[in-house]
């Protein structure tokens, strides 16, 4: 399978996970709460989806986003970070824009830019969400079977 045909499957699988709740599908001992998403390039930080997480809300701005809860494991320092993401959905309709962080208290900590598919963290991790965000849409359209 080609690596962009094994990207595209995990986008699918991350978005699908992301989606259940957490009460409709508890975690089994080998199944983890957090779904891998990216690494960087020297394997030293794992970034995770909280599974379940994901909610589409609007900002204090009144701007509609996409958000999860994410982990960000440093295996050098060996320590775990949490913080929430979101990506607005009109960045992810047009397939670029920011990935902002935030505190898990709320409050904005930094954003980075993104591109659908390309090759920062910032876009693996927005491509996440914005997956899960068009199989929300789409389910709450009722398209598909």
């Amino acid at each position: 399978m080609s690596f962009n045909k094994q990207c595209v499957v995990l986008l699918i699988l991350t978005a699908s996970a992301l989606l259940l709740p957490l009460q409709a599908q508890p975690a089994s001992p080998a199944q983890s709460e957090w779904i891998p998403i990216t690494q960087d390039s020297d394997d030293v930080q794992f970034y995770s989806g909280k599974r379940g997480s994901y909610e589409l809300t609007t900002t204090k701005s009144g701007i509609q986003v996409a958000l999860f809860l994410g982990q960000v494991e440093d295996k050098k320092k060996k320590s775990v970070s949490y913080s929430k993401w979101y990506v607005s959905t009109a960045d992810c309709d047009a397939g670029l824009g920011k990935l902002v962080v935030l505190k898990l208290n709320g409050d904005f900590d930094f954003e980075s830019d993104f591109v659908a598919k390309g090759s920062n963290i910032a876009s693996s991790i927005a491509d996440a969400i914005c997956s899960v965000y068009q199989a929300d849409t789409k389910k709450k359209l009722g398209k598909g079977i």
